[in-house]
């Protein structure tokens, strides 16, 4: 799974075994890119939830390189980011990164790394 697969590729149904944190019940969700360049990823059975996501590539190459070396994404697979908005501030979650691979099943993991912060502050375009 590359970042030009997601950013071009139409919708892409993802399954998650397990589930996003606090979300285990939904395990079906479509990833699809959206104006501005950002990645909307939505639940099929609720799409009334869903993210704001980006590449954790695009925002930090460091948290990305730091995410590979701990051994918690395999070659192939891609980082992304759940974004949140606090008053005037961007933030993206990069101690809860979905991963996900060319088979299209994702996972979330939970990183305990100060160089990975719950609120990485995010520059937007």
């Amino acid at each position: 799974m590359t970042v030009t697969t997601i950013t071009t590729g139409g919708e892409i149904a993802l399954t998650f075994p397990t589930g996003l944190v606090g979300l285990g019940t939904y395990t079906a969700w479509t990833l699809r890119a959206v104006d501005g360049g950002f990645i909307e990823i939505v639940a099929t059975d609720e799409p009334a939830i869903g993210f704001i996501v980006v590449p954790v590539e695009s925002i930090s190459a460091e948290a990305a390189e730091k995410i590979r070396t701990i051994g918690a994404m395999a070659e192939g697979e891609i980082a992304i980011a759940m974004l949140a908005v606090h008053g005037d501030t961007v933030t993206a979650n990069i101690a809860g990164p979905i991963v996900i691979g060319d088979s299209l099943a994702g996972r979330q993991l939970i990183i305990e790394d100060e160089a990975l912060p719950l609120r990485y502050p995010v520059t937007l375009p």
